[in-house]
């Protein structure tokens, strides 16, 4: 199989978004931790659990859900969304703190956060990342390991006006991917994120849709339910592509989210009119890039002008329209 090179590269850790909701009656809440660049290196990643002395402006928070999420590249840094700019600001009291280990290979890292209790009025809490190095050296060029521009994640839980008195509003983590093409079968994992609320029994249905990108030959074709039970606030959808051809260009295909067809829900699930899909759905955008080397050819315009994988999907069809007919 193909074999990454990393050599002299950097590693980058980052809180998986910046702003949660929490049931009050809940004694704890998962956070997602998750690198970029290369995961050939354990890290060991401090962090610090800090409860808000008083009641903050939550306008700042509640406008994030629409701003537009950041792009997710393999290999570059998500950009930071808009709470970011004021999170430094929220005036808190260090509760406790921890360290975690991501081992070699492990691209996101979930994290148990106890619920540190209340200070007066205000029961929100702040999760921050302090401090991420290798754990070892690795044989070789060296890897640095850094922290990435989404450091916190805001923990509203007021039980006096309890956001997660809803079913939540559901979109995924990032709405556009790029996974790099490669030799081989590649699997991943998407995560959709239920906000603004996490009360009750929520199904979500999901599937994947060709753009540029062909099924079976580009990516594997996959639909199903995901279960949010009550609390749960974050998922996975795995997803696989597929070998790619040297000197083939760049294809894209989706995952969308929309409410299960046999409504079994407790609520119904709702969607960010802001995001790709608008109210009725959420929109992931998968970009598989050309393999690394690619150079301009002849195979490689004519995949251009032709999209040889879909050419020869539609073969495929042809061949089993033309069998039936004579048989």
């Amino acid at each position: 199989g193909e074999e990454e090179d990393y050599s002299g590269s950097s590693t980058e850790v980052q809180m998986l978004i910046d702003r949660m909701f929490m049931s009050s009656c809940l004694p704890s809440k998962s956070v997602t931790v998750i690198r970029t660049g290369t995961p050939s290196v354990e890290l060991r990643v401090q962090y610090s659990v800090a409860r808000c002395k008083k009641a903050t402006d939550r306008l700042a928070v509640t406008q994030v859900q629409c701003a537009r999420h950041p792009v997710f590249k393999e290999t570059e840094t998500p950009e930071a969304s808009l709470a970011v700019q004021w999170l430094d600001d929220v005036d808190t009291e260090e509760v406790y703190g921890g360290v975690i280990i991501i081992p070699e290979d492990v691209r996101e890292k979930k994290l148990m956060i106890q619920n540190p209790g209340g200070s007066g009025p205000c029961n929100d809490f702040v999760i921050t990342l302090l401090s991420t190095e290798v754990t070892e050296i690795p044989e070789g060029p060296a890897v640095s390991a850094h922290l990435g521009r989404i450091r916190s994640t805001y923990v509203i839980n007021d039980p006096e006006n309890d956001p997660a008195l809803n079913s939540g509003m559901f979109s995924f983590g990032v709405e556009s991917l790029q996974v790099r093409g490669r030799s081989r079968r590649h699997n991943f994992e998407v995560v959709v994120v239920r906000t603004n609320g996490c009360m009750g029994k929520v199904a979500v249905h999901y599937e994947t849709e060709s753009l540029t990108a062909v099924p079976d030959l580009d990516y594997v074709e996959t639909s199903g339910t995901l279960v949010f039970d009550e609390g749960v606030s974050e998922l996975a959808i795995g997803i696989a592509t597929l070998k790619k051809e040297h000197n083939r260009i760049a294809r894209k295909f989706l995952v969308v989210l929309t409410p299960e067809e046999e409504d079994t829900n407790d609520h119904p699930p709702r969607f960010n009119q802001c995001d790709d899909g608008g109210e009725d759905s959420a929109i992931m955008t998968i970009n598989i890039t050309e393999c690394s080397g690619s150079t301009p050819s002849f195979v490689r315009s004519l995949d251009w002008m032709l999209n040889l994988n879909h050419l020869s999907k539609g073969m495929e069809v042809w061949k089993e329209a033309m069998k039936g007919t004579v048989f």
